[in-house]
């Protein structure tokens, strides 16, 4: 009973997830991924975001009404949410070199969620951008318990999730870069031109296919508007964890603690990165 008390725990969440009510941006995507069945009527936008939109496409082929079809998805969703969150746990554990209980640190992320607003209303989207942290912490842990192939397989699918997903490369070269770039030297030469093609074609599928998103952030810097209404909202809400983020990384930089240092530095690019590029919508 023990072993699985984590689960339990976190069954709540994934049951108000499950529940929570569904966007109009939700819907768009769950509808045209259909078409991937259907190459007469394709909608090439999903191109911008193919294994997001293609795993959506997997749910039409089951036998489902309209409704059981939107609840099936936003559970799947939800699971995958809180898988994300399960998987961050675990590199928590590995990162204080499992100084910290399992059930303990659950509680303490479980208490997070619901003290914060921004994940409550987000974990559980039927969005592009789950499936990208999703496999941002994958290759964290799988850096963190030394499978380096897998880590890299995960940080290859980024671009491939979705263009945003790029992003999640800044944090991530903090923590895994040293480490990958020992791992590619030990490589064959074949290995070494794999590995580069993989990563380009990755790159240039994402950024080729929307070359567009740029002038559409340039235009968000230029609106009057800007900063966002949801990026102040975002600062104000979650303000405590802002801090509490920013002193606990300066705190680690300033005592030089070389072995938290890369995740200090990872910590403080993604609120930088947060508060960089405007959002138009809080997700």
């Amino acid at each position: 009973m023990k072993k699985y008390l984590g689960w339990i725990l976190l069954l709540p969440l994934l049951i108000y997830g499950c529940f929570y009510h569904i966007s109009s941006s939700e819907f768009w995507p769950m509808t045209i991924s259909k078409t991937w069945w259907n190459w007469s009527f394709f909608e090439p936008s999903q191109l911008q975001k193919p294994l997001f939109s293609f795993f959506l496409s997997f749910f039409h082929i089951l036998p489902l009404s309209d409704l059981t079809h939107i609840y099936f998805v936003k559970f799947a969703f939800s699971l995958l949410g809180i898988v994300a969150l399960y998987i961050f746990i675990k590199s928590a554990i590995e990162i204080s070199q499992k100084q910290i209980t399992h059930n303990k640190l659950i509680l303490i992320a479980l208490l997070f969620c619901l003290f914060s607003p921004i994940f409550l209303k987000n974990f559980s989207r039927i969005r592009s951008d789950q499936v990208g942290f999703l496999f941002f912490i994958l290759s964290v842990y799988f850096y963190l318990i030394r499978r380096m192939r897998l880590s890299f397989l995960f940080a290859i699918l980024l671009p491939i999730s979705s263009i945003k997903s790029i992003l999640f490369f800044i944090p991530l070269a903090f923590i895994i870069l040293p480490q990958y770039l020992s791992y590619f030297k030990k490589l064959n030469f074949i290995k070494k031109l794999n590995l580069t093609l993989l990563t380009l074609a990755a790159l240039v599928w994402a950024i080729g296919y929307n070359l567009s998103a740029l002038s559409y952030l340039i235009a968000t810097y230029q609106d009057a508007s800007f900063p966002t209404v949801y990026l102040k909202n975002f600062v104000t809400v979650e303000m405590p964890f802002i801090l509490l983020s920013i002193l606990t990384s300066l705190w680690i930089l300033l005592n030089k603690r070389l072995r938290l240092i890369p995740y200090a530095l990872a910590s403080l690019s993604s609120l930088a990165l947060i508060v960089a590029i405007p959002q138009s919508y809080s997700y």
